[in-house]
């Protein structure tokens, strides 16, 4: 399995995941950063705002949510 494919996997992972835990904001968090590694920058927002919505105390969240918006020029 190549590196991309590795990564899809885990994003059904951590999909399941929300599905069985939608409150969770770690879950969103982790598929984000996924997403942002294979470039699907808006994927990724989607998720890290989800993830601050439920964790608005996230730093982090809010720091990769920004680096994405740069990538994507916004």
């Amino acid at each position: 399995m190549d590196g991309k494919e590795d990564l899809k996997q885990k994003i059904d992972e951590y999909t399941r995941q929300i599905k069985e835990n939608p409150n969770d904001a770690k879950y969103y968090y982790n598929r984000g950063g996924l997403y942002s590694d294979l470039q699907q920058y808006e994927r990724a927002v989607q998720d890290y705002n989800k993830s601050i919505e439920l964790n608005p105390n996230s730093g982090f969240a809010k720091h990769f949510r920004d680096m994405c918006l740069q990538a994507m020029g916004k």
